[in-house]
């Protein structure tokens, strides 16, 4: 993740775009393709509604600029992303800027399904990040995307599950309460500006796609988190929303993007 829109380039982040663009899409792709992903048959349904989400995955004092769906930024994003990116604090100046170590919050009571890990090498550093994927009720999943470091829940459950067959994926099942520590990303230069996160809800409505076949019905309702959230909670963070300046601006409509 780096300044990806806008005209706006970290330093030395064009190398972690590539590193983990594609790496990030086939598992989007492979995922999307596994019917049962996210594993929701068996919850409830959701309650009537979209305030689901409790706390920012990013607390607000950590959180300069939260990118709407749909950026593109080849060759790291051919596509539109089907996530926002929630963009750290940065400590330094100019090209000795780096992104703060940063906590990640559970956002709601949910459970982690299932795990990738993503190896990144930049002109900086080399490290592991994860996708994390997580169901909230019947209808509402979503991911994250670049947390570094593990709470040992998590931690404990991707050494101890086997490799989905023929998939870098490992399939867990683990509880996770609203406002615990999901893990932390950042600290240093060429580790993560921010995570990506997305939220699918299949009671929306799904979008046109040029190729129907390639999503699965949670792939076809990428949703805005910031709806998810309480009125008063949503509202400052829709006054986040900008680019990789980290400076929040005003996109137009619509204010959180499409996919």
């Amino acid at each position: 993740m780096s300044k990806k829109t806008a005209g706006f380039f970290h330093v030395g982040s064009l190398f972690l775009i590539i590193a983990i663009g594609v790496v990030v899409a086939v598992g989007v792709f492979v995922v999307s393709k596994n019917k049962n992903s996210g594993g929701s048959s068996s919850l409830p349904n959701c309650p009537a509604g979209k305030q689901l989400l409790q706390y920012s995955p990013v607390a607000e004092a950590d959180l300069t600029t939260i990118v709407p769906l749909g950026n593109l930024a080849p060759p790291g994003h051919i596509l539109p992303t089907s996530h926002m990116y929630f963009n750290f604090v940065h400590n330094g100046k100019g090209n000795g800027s780096y992104p703060a170590k940063t906590n990640i919050i559970v956002p709601a009571d949910m459970t982690a399904t299932r795990m990738l890990k993503i190896n990144t090498k930049n002109s900086f550093t080399e490290y592991d990040a994860y996708r994390i994927e997580f169901v909230i009720c019947k209808q509402v999943s979503g991911y994250f995307i670049l947390v570094q470091q593990l709470n040992e829940k998590l931690a404990a459950a991707y050494d101890s599950a086997p490799f989905d067959s023929n998939s870098e994926n490992k399939t867990i099942s683990v509880p996770l309460s609203a406002g615990e520590l999901l893990g932390s990303a950042g600290g240093a230069q060429g580790y993560p500006d921010g995570i990506d996160f997305t939220i699918s809800d299949t009671r929306s409505s799904p979008p046109v796609l040029a190729n129907p076949d390639r999503w699965n019905d949670s792939g076809k309702h990428f949703s805005c988190a910031l709806d998810y959230f309480s009125p008063e909670l949503s509202s400052r963070l829709y006054a986040k929303i900008g680019g990789f300046s980290y400076v929040p601006k005003d996109p137009g409509e619509p204010k959180c993007g499409t996919v």
